[in-house]
């Protein structure tokens, strides 16, 4: 028997759809961890004590249609979609604010609940749509400011990526490898920008 007609007969014995989402790992109820290593970013130095400030402005998240945790979507069989939450349910933005206040440590400045500087990242949008292939996109406005809140310097990492899957299992498994790398990579630009570590000194 060859792969197609075994294929084609275990799509009519468990529905075309069922058979895809069992392919793929069950789409539903599923998490990806997001993580960041400290110290990727190239270094820069302050003698200003940083607050880091970042707030959650996706519209889904501030109407309440989702979760704080939410990072996108994965899409069965006949594309109706099955959302995906950060790992432990981490809301996106706690999980912004802990790895660059961990990333701004580890070069050796202070941080606080008030400072000499403010560090606000703004999550303007932060989705993925993973089906067959799949499409990871962010748009975050960033800007430090003094203590009498005067703005020093903003920045936008924004950018669209396209994350190529298999026939076998979609995108999900590449949307799970490829989004925990774009994330530690938007980290990198954003304390990256030369504009941002000027303001913070």
């Amino acid at each position: 028997m060859t792969f197609l007609t075994w294929f084609k007969r275990l799509a009519m014995m468990v529905g075309f759809s069922a058979l895809v989402a069992s392919l793929s790992g069950c789409v539903a109820g599923q998490s990806i961890g997001l993580r960041h290593v400290a110290g990727s970013v190239p270094e820069f130095t302050s003698k200003k004590t940083v607050v880091v400030e970042v707030k959650d402005s996706r519209d889904f998240v501030v109407s309440g249609k989702k979760d704080p945790s939410y990072l996108g979507h994965f899409r069965a069989g006949y594309g109706n979609t099955w959302g995906v939450k950060n790992a432990g349910n981490v809301s996106l933005a706690n999980q912004f604010q802990n790895d660059l206040v961990a990333e701004v440590r580890s070069q050796g400045i202070k941080t606080d609940d008030s400072g000499d500087r403010k560090l606000a990242v703004d999550i303007i949008d932060w989705n993925f749509d993973g089906y067959q292939n799949g499409r990871v996109w962010y748009d975050i406005d960033v800007s430090v400011s003094d203590a009498a809140g005067k703005v020093l310097a903003k920045s936008k990492v924004k950018d669209e990526k396209v994350v190529r899957g298999s026939v076998m299992t979609g995108a999900a498994g590449a949307i799970k490898r490829e989004v925990p790398a774009i994330y530690t990579g938007v980290i990198q630009e954003i304390l990256g920008n030369r504009e941002i570590q000027k303001a913070l000194k």
